[in-house]
């Protein structure tokens, strides 16, 4: 395998988990595509580690198909297929797409594993770890400055808004110009704004499975995910702040979760 992680980009994110098979990363998502009409189904899909599509695994309408997990052997796949009325029934199907199987109860290693994580901005709460600056927290009636420092405290980023700029009062394009990134060996301040890759940024990302954490430090990857709503068409899209850069990338078209896959 591979030493250096990978990252695959999903839009439209169920859940999944991986595995390792010959020395190769697989991963199995629950995808469901949003259609025009009718009602959309979620079906299962295989991907290898650098993202690319394996193959279609289910492809049932009777329900919704979610939370697949591989087996601690990797050999099968558990999964969750969600029918009307809040009918919960458990499958099982091998990598191959075959020997689909309803089980007659769900394997005990099935409910205490959890599924990969990835970075998000859904159901957002407050954590703690933004932290207030002490100027503007000294003054009444002003919110803080919300601050990120980075896990080897090398970086800080200082989320600033300016009340005057209109881009600043609306999820859009130029939203965050005035967002800093502070080297704090140096003191060195940089605008996003000047950041290369600059479109916008809002609404800062952070681990499912821990939304304290903001930054994903791995090997030579030093990365943190913002948000910014580009327009009624495009939707919303996730841009990776490069700290090694610095430089903004943006992720897809459209809104996407990053998510770092083993190895």
């Amino acid at each position: 395998m591979r030493s250096s992680l990978q990252i695959l980009i999903v839009t439209a994110l169920f859940s999944l988990l991986a595995t390792t098979v010959r020395g190769v990363s697989e991963l199995v998502i629950a995808i469901r595509y949003l259609q025009a009409a009718g009602t959309s189904h979620a079906h299962l899909y295989l991907y290898r580690e650098d993202g690319k599509l394996l193959r279609q695994l289910t492809n049932d309408n009777s329900g919704q198909d979610s939370a697949p997990i591989f087996a601690p052997d990797g050999t099968t796949i558990v999964f969750t297929r969600e029918k009307p009325n809040e009918v919960h029934e458990f499958w099982s199907i091998n990598p191959r797409g075959t020997g689909l199987k309803k089980l007659n109860g769900v394997p005990d290693w099935y409910t205490q594993t959890k599924s990969s994580p990835y970075f998000t901005n859904l159901e957002p709460e407050d954590t703690g770890s933004a932290t207030p600056n002490p100027e503007e927290s000294a003054s009444p009636g002003t919110t803080p400055t919300p601050t990120y420092k980075a896990p080897d405290s090398s970086v800080e980023l200082v989320l600033r808004e300016d009340p005057n700029d209109e881009d600043d009062q609306i999820n859009a394009p130029s939203h965050g110009k005035h967002y800093l990134l502070r080297d704090l060996k140096t003191g060195s301040e940089m605008a996003f704004a000047n950041i290369p890759g600059f479109d916008g940024a809002v609404e800062i990302l952070h681990e499912r499975q821990n939304p304290e954490e903001h930054f994903l430090f791995s090997g030579n990857l030093r990365l943190v995910f913002f948000e910014v709503h580009l327009d009624s068409s495009a939707g919303d899209t996730v841009q990776a702040l490069d700290l090694t850069g610095p430089r903004f990338v943006r992720l897809s078209p459209n809104w996407a979760a990053p998510i770092p896959t083993p190895g």
